[in-house]
């Protein structure tokens, strides 16, 4: 509004409608400065951006200090909206484990997860050994990848 109002308000002064023609093109700039900053932004959200590495790394962090995880194997994370964040973790539990005590080291997780990232709004595990991971990861990608992820 303030580069039109100084456009007219040149063009009446002076009597020059270029500084109206101006005007209009530095609005037409502003625009297309304003239109690529949103669509940089909202792509990432729309193809699911992953979330930032200091965050990745924390959260597997987290995840194998938990007791009875015996190996964090990999994570993805991934946006679905600016502040909501879903992360998928593949484990290798401890072979004595019961599925009752999985489910409540699962359940802790997730607690410990969301309290540091509370745009965590879902947590996946998939437990699995690190072999069968390492083959997952080898037939997807083609070959293995060391310390993936990232």
């Amino acid at each position: 509004m303030a580069i039109a109002f100084g456009g007219t308000l040149a063009a009446q002064y002076s009597g020059e409608p270029l500084f109206d023609g101006l005007a209009s093109i530095a609005i037409g700039l502003l625009l297309m400065a304003a239109g690529s900053f949103i669509a940089r932004e909202t792509k990432g959200l729309l193809i699911g951006e992953r979330a930032s590495r200091p965050i990745e790394r924390s959260i597997m962090r987290i995840a194998g200090d938990e007791q009875g995880v015996e190996r964090v194997n990999g994570l993805h994370t991934f946006h679905l909206g600016p502040k909501e964040v879903v992360v998928t973790l593949s484990l290798e539990f401890a072979d004595l484990l019961t599925t009752p005590e999985i489910e409540t080291i699962v359940d802790r997780l997730e607690q410990h997860i969301r309290t540091a990232y509370p745009e965590v709004i879902a947590v996946f595990v998939k437990p699995q050994t690190a072999a069968t991971y390492g083959k997952l990861v080898q037939n997807r990608y083609g070959t293995a990848i060391a310390g993936y992820p990232r």
